[in-house]
This record gives structure tokens, C-alpha cells and sequence, in this order.
């Protein structure tokens, strides 16, 4: 029979003891509790981290967002509705493609009046080089019209003093070389054929 310290001693044979805790006055234990403090001083600090840019964010996020419903103009004027953020991002989408519509159509509108003033232009330019170098020769009508006026002008003042009958007698004839020599297409031309 075997004897109770030789089983004792067989079956725990392979097995090494299990040391005693260290006690806390131990170097080896102080050393390993501050990094175990660093560690979690760490972890607190990435978590606080974490936890003030996910705010910021959220923050941003709900700033871009009542950006978004002050210039949007189908639900700026409601300001108590409640819109779901998904619905806002709709009408936001649809008022981005209503503007690029108008913009299209407003910068086709642009293309051709453009197109239209280099038109008028060129005709403008064909007209003024076939115009005489004395300017506008003055149409019938408008010499007529010259005329009335200033036998309508003599009458009157005529009519006030009956001296100036004979100082339109004195002036007719200047009136009129100045109705047919005097051009006004521009102011240079007006003095040359002035002097």
C-alpha cells in the first residue's frame, strides 16, 4: 500500500507550486501599478477625446442643417414645422435642381441677347459707314418742319416789336445756309462746318 505523502507527492509531481501573492511593499508591485494608471488615465482621456468631437460634430451637423432650412425657400417661412432631416435633404435636392434650371434657361436667354447685340452692333457699324462725311444729308420733311418753326418763332416775336420783321429779313438768309451746310454727327464736324 501506498503510503498517503508518496501519493501526495506523485500526483503533484509536474505541477509547480503556485507563488504567493507579493506583498504590497514590494518594488516589483509599484512598478506595475503605474502603468496600469497610465493605461487608464489614457483610456479616460481618449474617451473624453471621443466624446467631444462626436458633440462637435453632431453640433456642426445640426448648424449645416438650420443653414440648410433658412435657405430653402419652400420651408423658411414655416419655421414651427417639424421636417424630417431626410425630407429637408429632398427639398434641398429639388431646389438645387429648380435653380440650375433657371440658371440654364437665364444663361441661354443671355447667349442670345448677346447674340442679337452683336448684331445690332455690325448693322449699326454698316449703317455709319455708308453715311456721308458731312453727316446726315436732312430729310424734306424735317427741313419743312425747321422751317415752320422758325417762321412761327418770327411771327411771334414780330407780333411783340415789329423791328424784328427787319432783322429777319437780315437773317433769313444765314438761316437758312446754316439748315443746309451745318452738320451735327458729331461735335467735331459741327465745328468744321460751323466755321
Amino acid at each position: 500500500p501506498v503510503s498517503m505523502a508518496s501519493y501526495n507527492d506523485n500526483k503533484f509531481a509536474g505541477v509547480q507550486p503556485i507563488p504567493s501573492p507579493p506583498s504590497h511593499s514590494s518594488p516589483t508591485n509599484a512598478s506595475k501599478s503605474k502603468p496600469t494608471k497610465d493605461r487608464v488615465q489614457y483610456k479616460e482621456h481618449r474617451r473624453v477625446c471621443h466624446i467631444n468631437a462626436e458633440q462637435k460634430r453632431r453640433c456642426n451637423i445640426k448648424n449645416g442643417f438650420d443653414t440648410l432650412r433658412s435657405l430653402l425657400p419652400s420651408i423658411s417661412h414655416n419655421t414651427n414645422t417639424k421636417i424630417s432631416k431626410a425630407a429637408m435633404l429632398q427639398k434641398a435636392a429639388e431646389h438645387i435642381r429648380h435653380l440650375k434650371t433657371e440658371r440654364q434657361s437665364q444663361q441661354e436667354e443671355y447667349d442670345l441677347l448677346n447674340k442679337q447685340v452683336e448684331g445690332f452692333n455690325h448693322t449699326i457699324s454698316v449703317f455709319q459707314n455708308q453715311l456721308p462725311a458731312t453727316g446726315v444729308p436732312m430729310a424734306c420733311q424735317r427741313s419743312t418742319q425747321t422751317r415752320e418753326l422758325y417762321e412761327n418763332y418770327v411771327r411771334e416775336r414780330t407780333l411783340e416789336n415789329w423791328k424784328f420783321w427787319i432783322f429777319n429779313i437780315i437773317m433769313e438768309s444765314l438761316w437758312d445756309s446754316y439748315n443746309q451746310t451745318v452738320t451735327t454727327s458729331s461735335a467735331d464736324e459741327m465745328s468744321k462746318t460751323l466755321f
